[in-house]
Parts: structure tokens; sequence; C-alpha cells
């Protein structure tokens, strides 16, 4: 039974799959700890009937930047929430 040498030369596919993964596990960090500079969140909510109705009064300390719905008074009434 003979040895075989081990390869040193590394595939490019090999390469870019390892750097992929470096590059996302050393973005993570950033990612994670990154905070909004007014400290709020920008939501766009589509649908605020119904279900919706309780989630637009759920963003009440959130910054709400969009509304959608197909029904106008769902729409109407969500665009008077403060």
């Amino acid at each position: 039974m003979k040895n075989q040498p081990v390869s040193s030369s590394l595939s490019r596919r090999t390469f870019i799959q390892g750097a992929a993964v470096t590059s996302a596990v050393a973005g993570f960090p950033a990612i994670t700890h990154s905070k909004s500079p007014n400290g709020k969140l920008a939501i766009g909510l589509i649908g605020v009937g119904g279900r919706g109705r309780g989630h637009v009064a759920g963003c009440r300390n959130e910054q709400v930047v969009a509304l959608c719905d197909v029904n106008k008074k769902n729409l109407d009434g969500a665009a008077r929430f403060p």
C-alpha cells in the first residue's frame, strides 16, 4: 500500500466557498449590533385592516413610512393613527 501525496493545489470553487463563508462570518457582528441612528425602525405595513390594525397599533413607538391596503377605508383609518 503506497501513500499518495496530498494535493496542495486549491481549486477555485473551494477558494470561493471559503472566502464567502469567511466574509459572511466577519460581517455578522456588524449586522447584529447595528442600530438605527434615531433608535426607531422604519416600517412599511401591507394590509392594515383586521389583523393588520393590531400591527399598526404595535408600531406606536416606531416610524411608519408606508401603508398599503386594497380597502381605502382601512388605509384611511391607519393613516389617522398617530
